[in-house]
């Protein structure tokens, strides 16, 4: 799963090699490629996400040449949390924490991957600072979030749902994410089915606790 720390980015704002190509003029290209104008005749003319070709070799020879003379980065940029140990750990379920002191790449957003046992529950925490987003792997859970004068309210997630608590202002979670919603500042998940729950649970800055 890829993350980002701002909401706002979308696939629809991204300029792609194919589309900047299509849109450059042939005697640029040639010059800026050093090959002849009529080898670029079958460039595409349109952006393309998806499109065929050949099958890619093997993985090592990719990392060989990304690496060059440099060698291998000291950060590594890919976490496997369902590897690490749990952070912690109570009858109710378990949370695996992932920050920039666990994962170094990771300079400005945290995250935790929590489970939550039928009948268990996620204890009642506020949301002062930051944000939070959560995507919702298997199983089926309640959040209900709560905000001064007297305003509250309750919704049920399952796989593939994402839920998302902004630390000020005052209105609703939402199943899909559209952008930036208002939010409430505190919230619980309980869950409510005889299905262990397990959601990733995000938030825009390095350090964070559960």
């Amino acid at each position: 799963m890829l993350v980002f720390d701002d909401g706002n980015v979308s696939e629809s704002e991204t300029v792609l090699l194919s589309d900047t190509k299509a849109h450059l003029p042939p005697e640029v290209l040639s010059k800026n490629c050093g090959v002849a104008e009529h080898a670029l005749k079958n460039f595409p003319k349109q952006e393309l996400f998806i499109f065929q070709t050949a099958v890619p070799g093997a993985l090592e020879a990719d990392q060989r040449a990304a690496s060059g003379t440099m060698g291998k980065l000291a950060s590594d940029f890919a976490f496997r949390t369902i590897e690490m140990p749990p952070t912690k750990r109570t009858k109710g379920g378990e949370v695996r924490i992932v920050a920039s002191s666990t994962f170094k790449a990771s300079t400005n957003v945290a995250m935790a991957m929590i489970t939550v046992h039928p009948g268990g529950l996620r204890e009642l925490h506020w949301h002062p600072n930051a944000d939070e987003w959560q995507y919702y792997i298997s199983g089926k859970g309640r959040m209900t979030v709560v905000s001064t004068g007297n305003r509250a309210r309750s919704m049920d997630f399952q796989a593939g749902d994402v839920g998302y608590v902004e630390k000020t202002l005052a209105s609703a979670l939402h199943r899909e994410y559209r952008g930036y919603r208002p939010g409430l500042p505190g919230d619980v998940q309980e869950q409510l089915f005889t299905r262990t729950c397990r959601f990733l649970s995000g938030c825009p800055t390095p350090h964070r606790n559960w």
